[in-house]
């Protein structure tokens, strides 16, 4: 039992409450915040940058966007089979039985798991390079992607002045995307930027 104001009222530890607010701005004392677990589901500067440049590049360069896409997916497909080589030579040593320098079945897996770590690490080093050289092309469009974040930053900060200016992030997106679909003469990107 635990009492809240004048009233007694069962308690279980397995209790929990979830709080939710449309305000960022909560204020609570220090004793209070180091009983809350707070999750903040605001937009960051940074992830909005990464979504505009994706936005961006998708727009201007797919085959850049999907490149660095295929690139993600080798790479951890390849950890995913380095893991599975470490996870089978570990449950051949641990259920060999007698003398392990004997076992050829033993020493033949663990040559094939080392020419394959070998090939696999190759790859990771290839796949590595390409993501930095794509990384690169994408960079270019960075300064538009982050003025585009500073910009929705400080128009979202107008709804301290006013509930009446708030703004969602989806129209945001939306006249983003309206605003670099625009055809327009220019022959270099640095213009077009």
């Amino acid at each position: 039992m635990v009492k809240i104001g004048e009233k007694w009222l069962d308690y279980s530890d397995g209790f929990r409450v979830i709080l939710a607010s449309r305000s960022s701005d909560i204020k609570m004392s220090p004793s209070e915040k180091g009983m809350v677990g707070m999750v903040n589901f605001t937009v960051t500067r940074s992830g909005l940058e990464g979504k505009l440049l994706s936005i961006i590049i998708n727009q201007e360069k797919p085959e850049i966007e999907e490149k660095k896409s295929l690139c993600l997916q080798k790479e951890e497909s390849l950890k995913i089979l380095m893991a599975d080589l470490e996870k089978n030579l570990l449950d051949l040593l641990a259920n060999s039985t007698g003398n392990i320098l004997e076992n050829i079945e033993l020493i033949n897996n663990l040559n094939e798991t080392k020419v394959k770590s070998v090939e696999i690490q190759k790859s990771l080093e290839d796949s590595k390079q390409l993501q930095q050289d794509l990384d690169e092309q994408r960079n270019v469009y960075r300064p538009l992607a982050n003025k585009g974040a500073y910009l929705f930053i400080q128009i979202n900060d107008l709804q301290k002045l006013n509930n009446i200016y708030r703004f969602s992030l989806a129209h945001f997106i939306r006249l983003f995307q309206k605003s670099i679909n625009v055809e327009q003469s220019i022959r270099s990107i640095e213009e077009k930027l």
